[in-house]
């Protein structure tokens, strides 16, 4: 049976950093809610937030098996299939993974896939069976990405999950697809591994020995290609990306810092504190890693502040974010490194929420058309604290193309706010809203897109 140990149980352990510096990528600030603790026979690792839980490896009865935990229900075996299920990585309520894993037979055979869950139905599907190892998957929406090739020859490869574009993943379809339609979208020469993939484009690993973090606006296309750091300094970079931030390790002078990049205006700053600095992700506004420097701790830096995210009584190491929750590997018997459990917070008590923009499906191109959806908490009727982000399909593709200022209203229905937006050209758009940090409350996107067609 699961085991939720509050907070509150536990003896505070203060601790000071020093030396330690901070980038303002939110103006949260707020302290975190009390964590959580789930507890399971065996180790728990590599956690991944879905919408409506945690998806954790679970190593109870030798082999991983992939498990799911709702938030407020039990947790439970999702696929426990022959050999291993780890690297889960979510998007809303679908779940990608690594399937069979078994790294010590020949490298030039199948030796595992890339599987794809919806945690809904526990439907499942296969993504890519090809020969060849496969690295950890990313997914934003219906793209997946993930590396793939022998030891030393990795490649980036991509697939649609709605390859026909009717709404519905190709996977839940009556007749569902045997397997998802893959490509290679970043190769050649050496190895390019460790993708992610967001609304902000893809980022990846370049090389071995010395390793590039390179960024896409568009995955697809190379013509978006650019150079985030042309030598980590580190052999596991290990890049995310979010919102407008990307962040990956960087070696600066003697230290393992964060590096975190805003894609809006190009300027890198970095976190961390003394030793090292590792597996840094980031929701777009704040940014968590892994500290070392004896006992593992996961930081995060926040509204100016960099501080733990729970006291270290233990090692704690691997943040994901997802979905306004934190969660994190600890040991719970420190030092022993065979206990892994997993912590997790909310984060939504800082956090603002918004709407999906709200307007008409189609209109024409270059008149102003209004596009509305409700905010909280509550501002001031004028101001602007929104912004209608705007995504053309472009060449296979949905590329950005700027933002629309929205202005706070309030009727009796509430607050609302509202924008005029302008669409310069015909086919198919996106919007999405967007709240920028400010004093209190931590950046937010809304939870979907709408779909526009300009005539």
């Amino acid at each position: 049976m699961n085991t939720l140990r509050a907070f509150g149980s536990r003896i505070a352990v203060l601790i000071t950093l020093l030396g330690c510096v901070s980038v303002g990528v939110s103006s949260a600030g707020a302290a975190l809610a009390q964590p959580q603790y789930l507890t399971l026979p065996g180790d728990q690792s590599g956690v991944a937030v879905a919408r409506s839980g945690l998806v954790f490896a679970n190593e109870a009865n030798g082999p991983s098996d992939l498990w799911y935990k709702a938030f407020g229900g039990n947790a439970l075996a999702v696929d426990a299939s022959p050999q291993s299920q780890r690297g889960a990585a979510c998007s809303g309520d679908t779940v990608v993974y690594v399937d069979k894993v078994d790294d010590t037979v020949d490298t030039t055979v199948n030796t595992n896939r890339i599987m794809v869950l919806d945690l809904a139905t526990r439907k499942r599907g296969v993504v890519s069976d090809s020969a060849g190892l496969k690295g950890i998957p990313s997914i934003h929406g219906n793209t997946v990405v993930w590396s793939e090739g022998p030891k030393g020859q990795f490649d980036v490869m991509i697939a649609n999950l709605d390859a026909d574009f009717d709404g519905v993943k190709d996977f839940l379809e009556l007749v569902p697809l045997a397997r998802s339609v893959c490509s290679t979208i970043v190769g050649g020469p050496g190895e390019q591994r460790d993708p992610k993939i967001s609304a902000a484009g893809l980022v990846w690993v370049q090389g071995t020995a010395a390793t590039a973090v390179k960024r896409r606006s568009v995955p697809t296309s190379l013509a978006t290609e650019e150079t985030l750091s042309g030598d980590t300094g580190s052999g596991r970079p290990s890049p995310d990306i979010s919102g407008d931030l990307v962040v990956w390790q960087q070696v600066v002078g003697a230290e393992d810092l964060i590096a975190v990049r805003r894609i809006s205006t190009g300027e890198t700053s970095y976190v961390g504190g003394p030793g090292w600095n590792l597996g840094p992700v980031t929701d777009g506004e704040r940014v968590a890693w892994t500290s070392q420097t004896g006992v593992r701790q996961v930081m995060m830096s926040s509204g100016g502040q960099t501080l733990p995210v729970a006291p270290s009584l233990n090692d704690q190491a691997s943040p994901r974010f997802g979905d306004d929750q934190l969660a994190w590997e600890e040991d719970m018997l420190p030092g022993d490194g065979t206990n892994l459990d997993i912590a997790y917070v909310s984060l939504a008590s800082s956090r603002h929420r918004i709407g999906q923009p709200i307007g008409p499906r189609t209109m024409p191109r270059r008149r102003a058309t209004t596009f509305s959806g409700y905010l909280m908490p509550r501002h001031s009727p004028g101001t602007h604290p929104v912004h209608i982000y705007r995504y053309r399909y472009v060449a296979g593709a949905w590329k950005y193309s700027g933002y629309s200022v929205a202005v706070v209203t309030r009727s009796a229905s509430g607050e609302r706010y509202l924008a005029r937006v302008v669409l310069p050209a015909p086919g198919k758009w996106r919007l999405r809203a967007y709240a920028p940090s400010d004093d209190g409350h931590a950046a937010a996107w809304s939870r979907g897109y709408t779909s526009v067609t300009v005539k």
